[in-house]
């Protein structure tokens, strides 16, 4: 990890780094369109509009836009509903999605997922169970007397199943909270 505690903010101390794998789905025809409308997940729009960028140079005669991101659910969800037509993700499309249209699922990146907080925590680094405490009741003072107070996200939303793969401790806490 301290190879990458350089490229944080200062005001943070990085606790874990994840890496999370992107995914891009797009209906089997999608390739051959003169228009290319794409969104999903919200850790993947800037990428994608560099992508893009990238593509539209090379293919002239397409249009293409990014657009406010879904999350991944909802990427999925636009395009199996033909509203767009690429949808990234960072998981890979369910049974039930997948029965609903023949999609083509390609993994083309990894990005890393950051657990941080406050530099007022006086913390640099965390262990999972230390980590996993933060969820629990009383959310735990730190050595100099702060204390932390966890953002949760929806129970079933992808970031939380990522953080929740950290450890069978940490699994358990955020279920608890």
């Amino acid at each position: 990890m301290s190879s990458i505690q350089h490229l944080l903010p200062r005001r943070t101390a990085a606790l874990s780094l994840m890496l999370v794998t992107l995914t891009s789905l797009c209906p089997l025809a999608a390739v051959a369109q003169d228009r290319l409308r794409v969104t999903g997940t919200g850790s993947a729009t800037g990428g994608m509009q560099l992508l893009l960028q990238a593509f539209l140079r090379t293919h002239p005669g397409v249009a293409g836009e990014v657009l406010p991101a879904l999350g991944s659910a909802g990427g999925i969800r636009a395009l199996i509903d033909g509203k767009i037509d690429v949808a990234v993700s960072n998981r890979a499309p369910n049974d039930k999605e997948r029965a609903l249209a023949p999609l083509q699922a390609i993994s083309y990146a990894r990005t890393p997922l950051v657990i941080a907080v406050h530099k007022g925590l006086g913390v640099t680094a965390l262990t999972s169970d230390q980590l996993a405490a933060l969820y629990g009741e009383g959310a735990p003072t730190f050595a100099n007397a702060r204390r932390a107070r966890p953002v949760l996200r929806l129970s079933d939303a992808t970031d939380t199943a990522i953080v929740k793969s950290i450890s069978p401790a940490v699994a358990a806490a955020i279920d608890a909270a």
